[in-house]
């Protein structure tokens, strides 16, 4: 995303680690408050970074490391 307040569901899938997918259905889901601007859901970052911090993914395969 352009703002550096705003984060599309690749980036707070990168960020948490899991699939994008995983991230936009935590959005769908209301754990994640976001907003669908067209086609991208869009979050503030502070609130990836607090759902960071106690977010912990159901296990499956092992994260691929950078």
């Amino acid at each position: 995303m352009t703002d550096n307040n705003l984060m599309g569901s690749a980036e707070v899938g990168h960020r948490l680690g899991i699939h994008p997918l995983s991230a936009s259905r935590l959005i769908r889901t209301g754990r994640l408050p976001g907003r669908l601007i067209g086609r991208t859901w869009v979050v503030r970052a502070a609130d990836v970074e607090r759902l960071a911090r106690t977010y912990t993914g159901r296990p499956g395969r092992p994260r691929k490391r950078p």
